[in-house]
């Protein structure tokens, strides 16, 4: 890259700031047509027609419209992560100076080393399933707050009933909407409280009789403005679940159009949401070189922290996407089911080692089932795999 223009952009929500590797002056373009114009007259002017290297920070969700514009007229592009720029900084500069012309030309300098990786556009199915991941990682988070809400309240109100129905479940919730307190159901009567939870959620009428009796006896301290919290948290539950529904459908009418879905599909522990997730974090499969850099790309590679006669345990960097990590333990612990393929090979290695660590070594071995499949195109064998399986991950 000795004679190559490089140029590193710090990327902002309205205005960009772009600097030649090894000059000072900034270039100051704005998050329109206009400023994308006015950057490709800029480099034309500086490069005399040399076609650039531009690295640009992968800042929220700003980087891409201005990553797909440059990729789109022939550049290469290389992405700096934040945390190279911020560590690099103190070695340029010997200083904790924030700029954004200071931070360009950080980007620039890293870009010369070859410290970044190149963007590539994803196909507009990848991308739809990342928007989507992140959309159903918010529907989640706060459907998680109004069950919290909705549990705090009715603690107030008929703490007795959470010991008998969980908070999560739609039964309770109909319930509440139905007879928001304890005097509610008594007045109700047992046949109709019978009848009504017979038909939402086809619970016997044991479970009836218990929820009857603890209304009876029920300590609660009911109050209007409780009793309307309830309901607007209820009402807010049963929107956000509906917005979920509606959000992994489309994760599985878009999953359809890729050609390795379905194989991903027969992986143990991977729904139609859990594939959606996976791809829409990871994007395609198939553009990754080995699975050293899918597993950094889940924060699951391995790192060490030695010093002198100290010698660290390996343990994961946890440096990367955060919601594949917490996609994958849940599928990684059912090889505790004697269902699962892995089951015996679970019972070997937790003999010897935390299961926690076990857990991590199952969730390794799912990325690399994942690449293994996406790259042939064929469903999960474990008799193909077994040989792979028994290894340590």
């Amino acid at each position: 890259m000795e004679n190559q223009l490089i140029i590193g952009i710090d990327v902002g929500k309205r205005w960009h700031v772009a600097v030649v590797e090894g000059k000072r002056k900034p270039f100051r373009f704005s998050q329109n047509a206009e400023g994308f114009k006015a950057l490709e007259k800029w480099v034309g002017e500086i490069g005399k027609g040399q076609a650039p290297q531009i690295g640009i920070e992968p800042t929220g969700k700003f980087f891409r419209i201005l990553g797909d514009h440059i990729v789109s007229r022939g550049w290469k592009v290389q992405i700096i992560p934040g945390l190279y720029t911020k560590r690099a900084k103190y070695l340029l500069n010997n200083s904790s100076l924030k700029t954004d012309a200071v931070d360009a030309m950080v980007i620039a300098d890293l870009v010369k080393q070859g410290k970044g990786w190149e963007y590539r556009p994803q196909a507009q199915a990848f991308d739809e399933l990342r928007q989507l991941s992140f959309l159903y990682s918010k529907l989640a988070l706060d459907r998680n707050i109004q069950q919290n809400r909705f549990h705090t309240t009715l603690d107030d109100i008929f703490p007795e009933v959470t010991e008998l129905l969980d908070v999560r479940r739609r039964t309770l919730r109909e319930v509440i909407k139905r007879w928001p307190t304890p005097d509610d159901i008594q007045s109700a009567g047992l046949d109709a409280v019978t009848r009504f939870v017979w038909e939402v959620s086809r619970g016997t009428e044991k479970k009836a009789d218990q929820l009857y009796a603890l209304a009876c006896k029920s300590v609660g301290r009911p109050s209007v403005a409780a009793v309307h919290e309830l309901q607007v948290a209820c009402r807010a539950m049963d929107s956000l679940e509906q917005d979920i529904k509606e959000v992994e459908s489309l994760m599985t009418a878009w999953l359809s159009t890729i050609e390795y879905a379905d194989a991903l599909l027969t992986v143990p522990g991977l729904s139609h949401l859990a594939v959606g997730i996976l791809l829409g974090q990871l994007g395609d499969l198939r553009l990754y070189a080995s699975v050293k850099q899918v597993y950094k790309m889940a924060g699951l590679n391995l790192v060490e922290y030695s010093s002198g006669q100290f010698q660290s345990r390996p343990r994961i960097s946890r440096h990367g996407k955060a919601m594949i990590r917490r996609l994958l333990w849940p599928s990684a612990v059912l090889m505790t089911k004697p269902t699962h393929p892995l089951h015996s090979w679970y019972q070997q290695q937790v003999a010897s080692k935390a299961k926690k660590v076990v857990f991590v070594s199952g969730m390794r071995k799912i990325l690399r089932w994942a690449l293994a499949m996406a790259r042939s195109g064929e469903p999960f064998n474990i008799s193909r795999l077994s040989a792979q399986a028994l290894q340590p991950c």
